[in-house]
């Protein structure tokens, strides 16, 4: 097997196997946060194996924009630049998120010294003070008496889990844009050059303007509906399908493009 050959099929490989790795560490993320917004439910365990996959799922990012970059150099520099620097600016977004996450569990491990203890994979509170009501409504003390910087310590974690939370989405959000960025330079060569068939580089255009509006819009706060990234997720399936199993090719007469100054790039057995 050629060089040539090895490229497309390594990239399609690292496209379903980045994709995959991301969507099961985001779940593991998922199930391992408590809903609520705090500590106690962490589950340590879920969120180190979820922040994992994340950081798998960013190393094949950066590796497909470095195998793809010498390909799309040869047709135009500056966009295979862009497309290189676009994977690295999304994976180090989507490690940013993770590394996020991360940060709440030696929080999480910090609250469990002296009143908590740590339960199988979960944090859960241990031997918590009984708490007493007074006549007063939705007021209440410990029985012992209570800190009075315990209020200020628990806002403080909510917070801190509040800020891990959100770095984690945004940074999501971020890296959508910066993917739908890189894959319009991406596609815009494919389209010129026709390395890959012309109908499936119009699709990719369009699956990564819409992941480029959806988002910016959902880190400003607009409501996106889930179907604007079908076509994404359809496009980089179908691609590495394709590269897997055809390759990047070029037909054997020329095609107009290759008269716009386009350098035709050697045909891919």
């Amino acid at each position: 097997m050629t060089t040539d050959r090895w490229t497309p099929i390594a990239v399609g490989v690292l496209i379903l196997g980045g994709t995959a790795s991301y969507a099961m560490g985001g779940a593991f993320i998922a199930a391992g946060l408590e809903a609520d917004g705090s500590l106690a439910g962490l589950n340590i365990r879920q969120i180190r194996l979820g922040a994992l996959l994340h950081h798998v799922a960013s190393a094949a990012v950066v590796a497909v924009g470095l195998l793809l970059y010498p390909v799309l150099r040869e047709h135009n520099e500056l966009y295979a630049l862009g497309y290189a620097v676009a994977r690295i600016v999304e994976a180090t977004l989507l490690s940013a998120g993770a590394l996020g996450v991360m940060s709440l569990v030696p929080l999480a491990a910090a609250t469990t010294t002296g009143d908590a203890v740590t339960t199988g994979d979960a944090v859960t509170t241990g031997d918590a003070p009984n708490a007493m009501t007074t006549g007063d409504a939705g007021s209440a003390m410990t029985a012992g008496g209570a800190e009075p910087g315990a209020a200020v310590a628990d806002a403080g974690l909510a917070a801190a889990h509040a800020l891990a939370t959100g770095t984690y989405v945004t940074g999501f959000h971020l890296a959508l844009a910066a993917l739908g960025a890189g894959g319009l330079l991406l596609c815009h060569v494919f389209h010129r050059t026709r390395l890959v068939p012309r109908p499936l580089a119009v699709l990719g255009i369009t699956a990564y303007m819409a992941l480029f509006a959806s988002g910016w819009l959902k880190v400003f706060g607009d409501g996106m509906p889930m179907i604007l990234y079908i076509p994404g997720a359809a496009f980089e399936i179908v691609l590495s399908v394709w590269l897997i199993t055809k390759g990047l090719h070029r037909p054997e007469t020329a095609p107009p493009d290759a008269r716009d100054g386009v350098t035709p790039h050697p045909r891919v057995a």
